[in-house]
């Protein structure tokens, strides 16, 4: 037992006695190193340092010269966006009055520019006087198409559209301009109502220099293109006026001028109520009236008859009518804006 205390007892002394040695070591190695980079910074120490410049500073700035200070002003004076306010400007925002003064004048601009508008597009188009001459050419062209003739304009009317030739005096050129009817149209010159045909932001129309090539161009209007010939579903064979039921078949029903008159002044009055009934074809109306005239005899239709009625297509709106001049061969005369110098018939569109 006395043994194992006295080895345990020179074993602490040991481990005590390395341990002081290790940190000796520590110590003599920091200090070291401490010298050394004290060394260094006397090797590398810049003469020039100056504890006071800031750290970040990479160089030093160009003397002040007066050169340098109108170079800094020209730079500052090219490359610089601000524009303060001018109060005297009449669109500077600020007091209420500034505010009102600002809309009353946007106003008055906006007016004087609006009329200058409306003055300008009054005078881009001013029919001049035709040439009593060149008036006799297109009579003897156009003939019974001739729905309207005036000293300073030509209104023809070719199935869905119309053409009206007129002389521009502002850039003296001839022009055609494509028209569309109010169907069934009125014969009188003074209530016939038609307008432009425009295609987005401008209207079908073509100017020349010459007459003639003018009405060449009608020609070639009438026969191709948008204006050109229609496409008919089929056209008028007979109507009723107490029923407010239109016939329609292949072959066009020709009216005189009287009978058409009639026919515009009931179509416009009904048009909401008129019917159109395809000849031939058994529709739903037909099948009402039937069932009323049994019903009138005392008689009466099985469930299975009604509803092979309900089934039946129904008699369609008089939609998409266009009235079409044909020469009328009783008429002898040369006055061909007479609307009796004519034939009309009515047919209906596709679309």
């Amino acid at each position: 037992m006395g043994k194992m205390n006295d080895y345990l007892k020179t074993k602490d002394e040991s481990s005590t006695n390395s341990f002081k040695e290790r940190i000796r070591e520590l110590k003599k190695l920091i200090n070291d190193q401490k010298d050394d980079a004290s060394v260094t910074d006397e090797k590398n120490e810049d003469p020039n340092f100056d504890p006071k410049r800031p750290i970040l500073k990479l160089y030093d700035d160009p003397p002040e010269t007066d050169d340098n200070t109108k170079n800094k002003e020209d730079e500052y004076t090219s490359s610089s966006k601000l524009v303060m306010p001018d109060r005297d400007s009449p669109f500077a925002l600020g007091r209420r009055t500034d505010i009102l003064n600002r809309a009353n004048m946007m106003k008055s601009n906006f007016h004087e520019l609006a009329n200058t508008q409306k003055v300008r597009r009054s005078d881009e188009m001013i029919n001049g006087i035709l040439d009593p001459i060149l008036i006799k050419k297109i009579e003897k062209e156009f003939k019974f198409l001739i729905v309207k003739k005036t000293n300073k304009e030509i209104i023809l009317k070719f199935e869905k559209y119309g053409f009206e030739f007129m002389h521009n005096i502002i850039d003296g050129r001839y022009w055609v301009n494509a028209l569309k009817f109010i169907e069934p149209y009125d014969t009188k010159p003074n209530k016939m109502n038609y307008q432009h045909v425009w295609i987005g932001q401008s209207f079908i129309a073509y100017g020349f220099p010459t007459a003639q090539q003018t009405i060449e161009k009608m020609y070639s209007m009438m026969t191709s293109g948008q204006t050109g010939p229609s496409l008919f579903r089929d056209f008028l064979i007979g109507y009723d006026f107490k029923a407010n039921r239109i016939i329609s078949g292949k072959k066009a029903y020709l009216m005189e001028h009287d009978e058409y008159i009639k026919f515009q002044k009931w179509f416009t009055k009904n048009k909401i109520h008129i019917m159109v009934k395809t000849d031939g074809v058994y529709d739903q109306e037909d099948f009402q009236q039937e069932y009323r005239d049994l019903k009138a005899i005392g008689k009466s239709m099985t469930a299975l008859q009604i509803m092979k009625g309900k089934m039946l297509p129904l008699p369609r709106k008089a939609s998409l009518i266009v009235t079409i001049p044909v020469k009328n061969p009783k008429y002898k005369g040369k006055d061909w804006e007479d609307p009796t110098s004519k034939l009309y018939k009515i047919g209906f569109l596709f679309t």
